[in-house]
């Protein structure tokens, strides 16, 4: 877990959950992370779930995980320990890549082959979210083993449209989701502004390719402040954009301590009209559309 939701402020998120739960056992609210980057919990969880639905085969069908990044370990962090992991200026060994590419397709097809057996000794939840893990695991070795940064973006955002959509449609398909993540992954452009920024144009991002899943059906709520705080190792929170045209001192000289926006309906910005946000970061211009 990224360090940036050890705050007071995930304590109070869940015990609201915790209080509505308990006043709405009919309706309950349920809390699930999509990011797809703990290939070790995820090659651990399948291998779990073959020693449960087809243990003579457990190891035949599994073993090649192992080549994935991480894939050899139960935990991320206990794949951490092992300095051979760090990638940091290496590209990941092709060989260990098909490898790890054969395994995963191999794992697949015989999940997909033997789904009611599989079904029937575990239950149709179980064997949704292994499919679901699956798909996972090779969305973050393609993330991995992807030298160019934008594709390797854009193959996590992948993965994570996957998975949110995979985990509503298990967990909570006649209901509405919420997904919390930076404006980069939820925002619903065609093209990422942050990887186009940063020299990688053409690559969506997740918020994009939910929006071409679902339609208008996905709507993006970006946030923004004028004093900030972050509790994030290594990053620091920026400064108050005091800027003449800057966004969020228009909104803070509103005195209001917060508010929801809608940007083709409001009295504070305008249509067509420019404004500077986040000038220290990738994106330095805003126009309300």
């Amino acid at each position: 877990m990224f360090g940036v939701f050890s705050s007071t402020y995930m304590i109070e998120l869940f015990d609201w959950l915790r209080a509505w739960n308990t006043a709405h056992p009919n309706d309950t609210v349920q809390y699930f992370g999509f990011d797809i980057q703990e290939s070790a919990q995820l090659a651990a969880a399948l291998r779990a779930f073959m020693g449960r639905v087809d243990a003579a085969r457990k190891d035949e069908l599994t073993s090649a995980l192992s080549a994935c990044y991480c894939g050899a370990y139960d935990t991320l962090y206990a794949c951490a320990q092992t300095p051979e992991n760090d990638l940091t200026g290496a590209a990941f060994p092709r060989d260990r890549d098909t490898t790890c590419h054969a395994g995963i397709d191999k794992l697949e097809a015989e999940v997909i082959k033997n789904e009611a057996a599989y079904t029937a000794a575990s239950s149709a939840t179980t064997v949704a979210r292994a499919k679901l893990g699956i798909k996972n695991l090779r969305a973050q070795q393609k993330s991995i083993a992807t030298a160019d940064f934008g594709e390797s973006s854009s193959a996590r955002d992948r993965g994570m449209h996957d998975a949110a959509l995979g985990l509503r449609d298990i967990h909570a398909k006649s209901g509405k989701t919420i997904l919390m993540a930076h404006d980069a992954h939820l925002e619903h452009t065609s093209e990422s502004p942050y990887l186009k920024a940063n020299g990688y144009p053409n690559r969506p991002c997740m918020g994009g390719m939910l929006r071409t899943t679902l339609g208008t059906k996905y709507r993006a709520i970006g946030q923004v402040a004028y004093v900030t705080k972050i509790n994030w190792d290594g990053i620091a929170a920026p400064k108050p954009n005091t800027r003449d045209d800057s966004l969020e001192r228009l909104l803070h000289e509103k005195g209001l301590p917060y508010m929801l926006l809608d940007l083709a309906n409001n009295e504070f910005v305008k249509t067509g009209a420019t404004y500077s946000y986040d000038p220290q970061g990738p994106f330095t211009t805003f126009v309300p559309s």
